[in-house]
């Protein structure tokens, strides 16, 4: 893919944010790359301490000391807090990673092996890596993590499906190797092998995470859905080549698109029901090939901030995007609905079966400066909501926010019971 073509993906994805998800708020940057260099320098080496459970305290007083000093930086932006600005911070995120300074191989397929937790060195996770002809990790690219099918190996997967000169030339492609037993696939064995190769690709490779699709094949497909459809704010979209989407349902997909070449019955049914709760975002092409896929591609960046959330949250499923629930307080059938009114600076929840939901806020989503309205279940409540730096830093560590979706303050909302409900006439 020419410069100028991974160019137009990028300013796509930069619009499509631009317009659905930021609204009004602090979008533009504020700071330069290198006024955020000792920052982010300050960052990676919290992150490094907490990892190596040393040091915790002392990395992090740096940390807040060079926030404190960017304040000169900004005092003709809108905000002297670097919180305040989200695009700023979370182009911090992304340099404390040291991309530039990391070895690479790039045009080729490289196989790298993971020797860690419950992988040992007889038996490591291996993963393969292509990185684009011309890849430079002062730039971010998108990513496409692929699932093979069993009948394939990750080389082989990539020679056979992921070949077409768009992807070697403008995305990084990753091929985990699945483990020998089809059976664990869709267990703990096999969502570590997809999870752990995704960790290591965004630790060693200049990933736009705003850009991540999660592709599979075969029975890999299946794995995808099922990974997507409980983290699926990770991800900008699913692809499938071949194979069927098994049994995960919609309910965490309405940010989430779709898209599913020569799908079978399952995959048919799941569209119906997408389309029955109103998402209408899974798309189904019975001939569809790669330069469809790319072209799709292209047109679906991550929404990272959605104004509007919808889903039925369960024991799988606590977290959407910006809302979350107590792991096992979800009732049989419970519901949510959210939404945001930048220009009221309203935030509206309505549930049911669930008591209370914590909302991760920033800049990019309502102005944190300004009181917050949050309607919960009817419930009006006005809040001053804080900027935390040590909450945003708690929240990289564990990988719960990441470049582009970037979360600095949290609140607790109550949801009464609503009148006329289950719930109230067994009360």
């Amino acid at each position: 893919m020419s410069y100028r073509n991974k160019t137009t993906l990028l300013l796509s994805s930069l619009l499509l944010l631009g317009g659905v998800a930021f609204a009004m708020q602090k979008t533009e940057r504020a700071l330069k790359d290198k006024d955020l260099k000792k920052f982010s320098s300050e960052l990676a080496n919290y992150f490094e301490a907490r990892k190596n459970n040393k040091g915790r305290l002392e990395a992090e007083s740096a940390v807040l000391e060079q926030k404190d000093k960017l304040r000169k930086k900004l005092k003709k932006a809108s905000s002297d807090d670097l919180l305040a600005h989200p695009v700023d911070l979370g182009m911090a995120l992304w340099l404390s990673q040291g991309y530039a300074k990391k070895k690479f191989k790039k045009g080729k397929v490289t196989t790298y092996k993971f020797a860690e937790r419950f992988y040992t060195k007889k038996n490591p996770l291996e993963y393969v890596v292509a990185l684009p002809r011309n890849y430079k990790p002062k730039e971010s690219w998108p990513l496409i993590l692929c699932i093979p099918p069993a009948d394939q190996t990750p080389t082989e997967h990539l020679a056979e499906d992921w070949s077409l000169a768009e992807f070697r030339d403008g995305v990084i492609v990753v091929v985990p190797t699945m483990p020998k037993d089809l059976e664990t696939w869709m267990g703990r064995d096999g969502t570590a092998a997809v999870l752990i190769t995704m960790q290591q690709v965004l630790e060693s490779f200049a990933v736009d995470s705003n850009q991540i699709f999660l592709a599979g094949s075969g029975k890999g497909l299946e794995v995808a859905m099922s990974l997507a459809g409980r983290r699926g704010y990770t991800y900008a979209g699913v692809i499938g080549r071949r194979g069927d989407v098994g049994d995960t349902g919609p309910e965490g997909f309405c940010n989430l698109p779709t898209y599913i070449a020569g799908g079978g019955a399952k995959s048919t049914a799941f569209e119906v029901k997408v389309k029955e709760l109103g998402f209408d975002n899974c798309t189904l092409d019975s001939t569809g090939e790669a330069q469809d896929i790319w072209s799709w591609m292209q047109e679906h960046p991550r929404t990272s901030y959605p104004t509007k959330i919808h889903y039925w949250p369960n024991d799988q499923l606590t977290r959407l995007n910006w809302i979350e629930i107590p792991r096992g307080s979800a009732e049989e059938g419970a519901e949510i609905t959210a939404s945001i009114d930048a220009g009221s600076n309203t935030i509206t929840i309505d549930g049911t079966g669930v008591g209370s939901v914590s909302l991760y806020l920033s800049d990019a989503m309502v102005d944190l400066d300004r009181p917050l309205r949050i309607v919960g279940n009817g419930a009006n409540k006005e809040v001053k909501v804080e900027r935390n730096i040590r909450m945003f830093m708690e929240e990289a560590y564990r990988s719960r926010v990441d470049p582009g979706q970037v979360y600095v303050a949290t609140e607790l909302v109550d949801l009464p019971t609503k009148a006329g409900t289950e719930e109230e006439k067994d009360e």
